[in-house]
């Protein structure tokens, strides 16, 4: 019973997530709305028709204020990327260090793997070897299942060594209200993975 609860409670906050995250629809089918309303109104001249214009303008209100004191999950690791990306360019490491789990790794091949700190630690060495100046998250497409999820994403560098478009996944676990990094894998260009490995 609780199983099929949860499920249930896991869509519905997907779907409210969707809906605030993208309340664009909504607000065409409220405008449509109230069109019709407004056409009943001109024809019949009655206050159920002024009552009833109400209701469409009510719930874009109250879409648009939530969708403004809401963060969605979306949101918060969308925000999460484009913070590590600002302090990356701050030379920051312990700012994005706050982003990542204690278990964080980032896979070597042959089974090993860099923990959080050997990972912060490369990072900073290539952000400094390389002077880079300017570093910004895009195209973030996230996925979600349950308390995990998995995002790629293309990070956009300037440096010495001219711009780079990296392509990363990343892993997150939920951490009460926060989302944390557990893995982060470099899938593009292969040839700057020794940078990291």
């Amino acid at each position: 019973m609780q199983r099929g609860g949860g499920a249930r409670y896991t869509r519905v906050m997907e779907w409210m997530g969707w809906l605030f995250e993208h309340p664009l629809w909504l607000y065409v089918v409220c405008v449509v709305a109230e069109a019709v309303i407004g056409f009943g109104w001109l024809l019949s001249r009655r206050r159920v028709w002024a009552r009833a214009a109400i209701v469409p303008a009510a719930a874009v209100l109250l879409v648009a204020g939530l969708s403004i004191a809401i963060e969605t999950d979306r949101e918060k690791i969308s925000a999460a990327l484009k913070d590590i990306a600002a302090k990356a360019q701050a030379n920051d490491f312990a700012g994005i260090g706050a982003h990542l789990d204690t278990s964080c790794r980032l896979p070597t091949g042959g089974g090993g793997s860099l923990g959080k700190g050997e990972l912060l630690d490369r990072c900073q060495s290539v952000v400094t070897a390389y002077s880079v100046r300017m570093v910004h998250a895009r195209g973030i497409r996230t996925t979600f299942d349950g308390d995990a999820a998995e995002t790629e994403l293309d990070v956009f560098i300037v440096s010495d060594a001219g711009l780079q478009i990296l392509k990363w996944r990343v892993k997150w676990a939920r951490r009460g209200d926060a989302w944390r990094i557990i893995e982060v894998e470099l899938l593009s260009p292969e040839e700057l993975r020794h940078l990291l490995l």
